[in-house]
C-alpha cells in the first residue's frame, strides 16, 4: 500500500530533530567525559592533532544512529499520529532550520554573483539537454558509443586535473611495504591503511615507479571504481535518466567539489574507503547466503582489519537475522558458509597477532585526529537521508529479491560513518559520500516508481547538482583550471619535484653505508629511492606517537651504529622536545645537529655543552670594522651593500639582513622604546611585537610583519631591534616559515658587537 510522502518526511524530521537536540543537550558529557591527554607525552608533530577534549563521541553517535533508525521505524508504525497536514508542516520546520543553519569548511561559495548565475544557468542547461536526449530511444550501438565517450571524458578530467601527489601520504604506505619486501613478519611493523594498499605498493615498488607514475595508477583505479558504481547502480536504479543524474551527482561530490585531488592522497582512495561497492555487486550476483559472498567478506576482513571488520560485522548480523527470520535450521551448508569467516579470524590472529586494528584503538584512546562534530556540520543534512531511505525500503515487498541488499546497504552506511566519527571533519563526509548518494538515489528511484513523480524527482536531483556547482565553486574551478593549463601548455604528465630533487643528487649518501636512519615525515619514500632499509616498528617515522619511546629508539639506533639524518630541517624543532625527555635527562645527554649542507646529522653530546641545537663547528665567522661579529653556515652566501650585510641560504629559502650598528648617543639604555616609536619603516601589516631574549645584548625587541603581496607560506617577516650600550643593530629575516629558521637562531645567538 502506497504511503503519502509528507507524513514520512514529518517522521524523519521529528527523529532527526530529537537526535540533534539530544546531541546538543549532552554535548559536554559526550566530549568532556575524561581529562585531556598530556600533550608533552606525544611527539611534537602529532600534538596539533590531539583533540582538546576526551569523550565518547564515536560511541554516542554510532549507537545514537541505531536508536535513530529504530525511532524512525517505530514512528512509521504510528503514521496515524501524523495524518494532520498542519502537524506535518510544523514537524518539517525544525529540519528545514537545521539544514539552513549548516555551515562547513568544505563550502567555497563564490562572492561573484555573475559567476554563480553563469554556473547555475550552464548546469541547468546541460542537464535539460541531457533530459531531452534521454527521452528519445536510441539503438544499442549508439548508447554504447555515448557511454564510452562519457567515460573517456570523465577519465580525461581525472587525469588532467591531477595535482601533485602528496609524498607524506604515499610514504605512509611505502614504509610498511618496504618492511614486507624486506621479508619481515606482518606483526613486526605497523600497517596504517590495510593490506590491499600494501600489496598494491609491493608491485609498484618492484616496478621502480616514481610518485607521478604511482599517482596515475591511482587515477586509473579511481576511474575503474566508478565503473563498479555504474554497474551496481544500474541494477538498483532502472530509470535511465535518474541513473545518469546519480553518476553526475556522484562524480560532482566525490571528485569535483573535493578540496584536494582525491588521488593525490592515498588514504582516501576507493581501494580503501569504498570496498563496499564490489562487495554489494557480489551480493547482487550471488546472494547473501552464498559461499562466494561469505568468502569475499572474510577476505576483505583479512586484508583490512578496520573497514573489513565493520563490513563483516554487518554481514554476519544480516545473515543471522535472515536465518532467524526464515527459521532456517543450522545445517552443514550453513556451517560451510561460515567456514571462510572462521578461517579469516584464525589467519588474522596468526599473521598479525590480533583480530582488530590496535592502531585504531590507540588513536581512539589518545583522541588523535579526533574532532568534535559541529552543530552546523553537513552530517545533520546527511542524517535524514538514512531516515528517508529506511522509511521507503522498508515498504518494499518481502518477496523483492533486492530487499535484503537494500538493508545490507543501510547497515554498511551506518558503519561507514565510523570513519567520520573518528575524525569529524566534513571533508571526510565527502570522501565517503558515495554510499549516502546511492541511498538517496535509491530513495528517489522508489518515489519516481511508486508516486508517479518522475519530473519532481528529476528536479530534486538536478537541484542537488546545481548546489554542488555553486557551493564548491573554488574547488570546481581549480580542477577545471588545471585541465585548461595542462592542455594549453602540453604539460600533461610532469615528474614530481621531489623526484627531480632526488634524481639531481643520487650520490647524496654513501650507498655502501646501509646504516642510515632518516628522521623525516616522508622517510618511506626516501628509503625507497635511496635503497635504504625501513627500520623500526612504527613505519613511517611520523607514526611514532610517544616522545619517550621515540627518543629511546633513536638512541638505540645510534648505539647500533646508525647515522641519524634529519632530512627536513623543520624536524629540528622536534629536537628541543627530544632533549627535554626524561630519558635523555637521566643520561645527561642531548642531541645536536651537524650541518652537512643538504641535510643535518644528529650526534649525542653532554648536556653541559652549548644549548644551540645546531653544532656550529666549521661555520665561518664574519667580522667588520664596525665591530659586528657573527657565525654562519659555510654554504650560505654573504654580501655587503652599503650598511647592509645580506646572508642568503642555499636555494634562497631564507634571507637575513643586518643593518648597523648605529650609535645612538642619546639612547636611554633602560628604555629604548623611543627608538622603536621613531622607526617608521614598514614591511607590510604589523601583526605582533614584543620583547625577545637574545644573548649578548642588553635588550631586544621583535616585530612580526605580514607582507600581503607574498604567498601565504612566505609572507611573514621578522624584524629585530638589538640594543647594546648605546648601539643598535637591526636584523630582518624572511620568510619566517622557512625550515632554515633553526640555523638563524644559531646565527643570531652568535651575534656580538665589539
Amino acid at each position: 500500500m502506497k504511503t503519502k510522502i509528507l507524513p514520512v518526511l514529518a517522521v524523519v524530521s521529528l527523529a532527526t530533530t530529537i537526535f540533534y537536540l539530544l546531541f546538543m543537550l549532552f554535548y559536554n558529557q559526550v566530549h568532556f567525559l575524561y581529562p585531556p591527554v598530556d600533550e608533552n607525552k606525544i611527539t611534537p608533530w602529532l600534538r596539533s592533532h590531539l583533540s582538546p577534549s576526551e569523550g565518547i563521541e564515536a560511541y554516542f553517535m554510532f549507537f545514537g544512529m541505531i536508536i535513530y533508525l529504530g525511532l524512525v521505524y517505530l514512528l512509521l508504525k504510528k503514521m496515524a499520529w501524523f495524518s494532520n497536514r498542519l502537524v506535518q508542516i510544523m514537524l518539517l520546520i525544525p529540519l528545514i532550520l537545521i539544514i539552513i543553519r549548516t555551515r562547513s569548511e568544505i563550502f567555497s561559495f563564490s562572492r561573484d554573483p555573475w559567476l554563480n548565475f553563469i554556473l547555475i544557468v550552464a548546469t541547468l542547461s546541460l542537464l535539460y539537454i541531457s533530459y531531452l536526449f534521454f527521452k528519445f530511444k536510441k539503438s544499442k550501438p549508439i548508447n554504447t558509443l555515448i557511454f564510452v565517450l562519457l567515460w573517456v571524458l570523465f577519465a580525461g578530467l581525472v587525469f588532467l586535473s591531477m595535482d601533485l601527489a602528496a609524498p607524506f601520504s604515499y610514504s605512509f604506505i611505502i614504509a610498511p611495504t618496504l618492511k614486507l619486501i624486506q621479508g619481515e613478519s606482518l606483526n613486526s611493523f605497523q600497517i596504517s591503511y590495510g593490506m590491499p594498499l600494501t600489496l598494491l605498493f609491493t608491485l609498484l615498488l618492484k616496478l621502480k615507479l616514481q610518485l607521478t607514475q604511482m599517482h596515475l595508477i591511482f587515477g586509473a583505479i579511481f576511474i575503474v571504481w566508478y565503473g563498479f558504481y555504474f554497474y551496481l547502480a544500474s541494477k538498483l536504479i532502472k530509470d535511465r535518466f535518474l541513473l545518469f543524474l546519480f553518476m553526475v551527482t556522484l562524480i560532482a561530490f566525490r571528485f569535483f567539489v573535493i578540496k584536494h585531488d582525491p588521488n593525490a592522497i592515498v588514504e582516501v582512495t576507493p581501494l580503501r574507503l569504498e570496498v563496499w561497492v564490489p562487495l554489494l555487486i557480489i551480493v547482487y550476483r550471488f546472494g547473501l547466503l552464498s559461499l562466494i559472498t561469505s568468502f569475499s567478506f572474510a577476505l576483505v576482513y583479512l586484508l583490512d582489519n578496520f573497514f573489513g571488520a565493520i563490513y563483516l560485522a554487518v554481514y554476519l548480523i544480516m545473515v543471522i537475522w535472515i536465518m532467524v527470520k526464515e527459521r532456517k535450521k543450522f545445517q552443514l551448508k550453513s556451517a560451510i558458509m561460515f567456514l571462510p569467516i572462521l578461517l579469516s579470524f584464525l589467519l588474522r590472529f596468526s599473521l598479525f597477532g590480533s583480530l582488530f586494528s590496535q592502531q585504531a584503538q590507540l588513536y581512539q584512546h589518545l583522541r588523535l585526529y579526533f574532532q568534535p562534530i559541529s552543530n552546523r556540520s553537513v552530517f545533520w543534512v546527511i542524517l535524514p537521508i538514512f531516515g528517508l531511505y529506511l522509511s521507503l525500503v522498508s515498504k518494499e515487498k518481502k518477496d523483492n529479491p533486492l530487499r535484503n541488499l537494500y538493508l545490507l546497504l543501510l547497515g554498511l552506511g551506518v558503519v561507514q560513518l565510523l570513519y567520520f566519527y573518528g575524525a569529524s571533519l566534513d571533508h571526510n563526509l565527502l570522501n565517503i559520500s558515495g554510499i549516502f548518494i546511492l541511498m538517496l538515489f535509491i530513495s528517489l528511484n522508489y518515489l519516481a516508481k511508486n508516486y508517479r513523480s518522475k519530473k519532481v524527482v528529476y528536479l530534486v536531483a538536478s537541484l542537488l547538482i546545481v548546489f554542488s556547482s555553486v557551493s564548491f565553486t573554488r574547488f570546481l574551478l581549480h580542477k577545471l583550471d588545471q585541465v585548461r593549463y595542462k592542455i594549453s601548455t602540453g604539460q600533461i604528465i610532469q615528474t614530481h619535484p621531489l623526484d627531480l630533487r632526488i634524481d639531481s643528487s643520487p650520490k647524496l649518501f654513501d650507498q655502501k653505508d646501509e646504516k642510515v636512519f632518516l628522521i623525516s615525515s616522508i622517510d618511506g619514500y626516501y628509503n625507497y629511492r635511496y635503497n635504504f632499509p625501513q627500520v623500526g616498528f612504527n613505519t613511517p617515522f611520523h607514526a611514532n606517537i610517544f616522545i619517550e619511546d621515540t627518543v629511546k629508539n633513536l638512541l638505540d639506533l645510534k648505539n647500533k651504529g646508525y647515522r641519524l639524518i634529519l632530512w627536513e630541517r623543520v624536524m629540528l624543532n622536534s629536537l628541543r622536545d627530544f632533549n627535554e625527555s626524561n630519558f635523555l635527562k637521566k643520561k645527561n645527554m642531548m642531541f645536536k645537529a651537524i650541518d652537512k649542507g643538504e641535510y643535518l646529522e644528529l650526534e649525542l653530546v653532554k648536556r653541559g655543552e652549548s644549548q644551540n641545537l645546531v653544532k656550529t663547528s666549521g661555520w665561518r665567522t664574519y667580522q667588520d670594522k664596525e665591530g659586528i661579529i657573527f657565525n654562519y653556515p659555510p654554504k650560505w652566501s654573504l654580501k655587503k651593500e652599503g650598511s647592509h650585510i645580506i646572508l642568503e641560504a642555499p636555494n634562497s629559502n631564507l634571507f637575513v639582513i643586518f643593518d648597523g650598528p648605529v650609535d645612538q648617543k642619546n639612547l636611554n639604555r633602560l628604555d629604548p622604546s623611543a627608538v622603536l616609536q621613531d622607526d617608521k619603516h614598514s614591511y607590510g601589516k604589523l601583526i605582533n611585537q614584543g620583547e625577545a631574549l637574545i644573548p649578548n645584548f642588553d635588550k631586544a625587541y621583535v616585530r612580526v610583519w605580514e607582507d600581503r603581496q607574498q604567498a601565504q607560506s612566505t609572507k611573514q617577516i621578522l624584524e629585530f631591534f638589538l640594543f647594546k650600550n648605546t648601539k643598535l643593530v637591526k636584523v630582518v629575516v624572511y620568510p619566517a616559515s622557512s625550515d632554515r629558521m633553526i640555523q638563524f637562531e644559531s646565527i643570531i645567538t652568535s651575534l656580538k658587537i665589539t
